[in-house]
């Protein structure tokens, strides 16, 4: 950790020195995005670092400000593929170093390998666009005895030099968002067109339904009451002995089929524009 705070703070002072200014910006901040680098011995290019991702959680991309484009700086340990050893309590150790018990077999069965990645100590700066749209990236590494800081002028060199190939890859990036949105707009658009149509056929299709319903509930309704009203002619003609109990069950009849006034089924039904409001778009919204 010493190493590389110490290799980071003279590269910054040495960025700055230079008129080059380094600061830091959120991930989220416009077009910007921050690379996620392997830290195999291979610089190997991952993807855009994946926020579900525990293993590393960057909050800020740190940036160095190159005549007015930012460079994407990243900093991160070498470690490589190394067997180590379960030796209990948690505790894992190199393979190579371990000396198994006297009185014991060394492959006692509470031990056991596994191949993990283990860091190096050796740095690796990489240079990269932060730009979403960019694809482009460098970096320098230590090997051996070759420490970074021993390379700075070369480094500070190297990254100017990486900084003036930014503007035409970003303005070409920009383009391509550009690009990007009118198309996410127009496929919008054409969704709420889509999504409008289908809310007026169904607006029209429930309206018509419920009047369907009504209009059928009516014609029963009238043919109850028409039934009760032949009914009360055919009593007005029999004998007074006869009609007191049959007026009797005219009239429960009549409370059984309740209100005939259609005006209220009427006025409960719901027109198309009241179920829903249709949107109007514009010719080349």
């Amino acid at each position: 950790m010493e190493h590389a705070l110490t290799f980071a703070n003279a590269l910054f002072l040495a960025l700055e020195a230079n008129g080059h200014r380094v600061s830091l910006i959120d991930r989220y901040y416009g077009p910007a995005r921050r690379l996620a680098f392997g830290t195999g011995e291979q610089p190997i290019q991952q993807k855009e670092h994946d926020p579900n991702d525990r293993s590393w959680a960057p909050k800020r991309l740190t940036v160095v400000h190159i005549d007015g484009q930012m460079v994407g700086l990243a900093l991160v340990e070498v470690a490589v593929p190394t067997l180590l050893r379960y030796v209990g309590n948690s505790t894992y150790v190199r393979d190579i170093d371990y000396i198994a018990p006297k009185g014991r077999s060394r492959h006692a069965t509470d031990t056991w390998t596994i191949t993990r990645d283990c860091p190096t100590g050796k740095l690796r700066l990489v240079a990269y666009a932060p730009h979403c749209r960019v694809e482009l990236a460098e970096h320098w590494q230590e090997s051996g005895k070759s420490r970074l800081l021993a390379r700075l002028p070369d480094i500070v060199a190297g990254i100017q030099a990486f900084g003036a190939k930014m503007p035409a890859l970003v303005a070409q990036g920009d383009a391509q968002l550009e690009c990007e949105r009118r198309q996410y707009e127009v496929e919008q658009r054409q969704r709420a067109i889509r999504e409008d149509r289908r809310r007026i056929e169904e607006s029209t299709r429930q309206s018509q339904d419920q009047l369907d319903a009504l209009i059928h509930h009516w014609a029963e309704i009238k043919a109850r009451s028409e039934f009760l009203e032949r009914l009360e002619k055919d009593i007005a003609g029999l004998p007074a002995s006869e009609r007191a109990p049959l007026l009797a069950r005219l009239a429960l009849a009549r409370e059984l089929i309740g209100p005939t006034d259609p005006m209220p089924h009427f006025r409960a039904w719901r027109t198309p524009a009241e179920r829903y409001t249709p949107k109007h778009f514009e010719e080349g919204e």
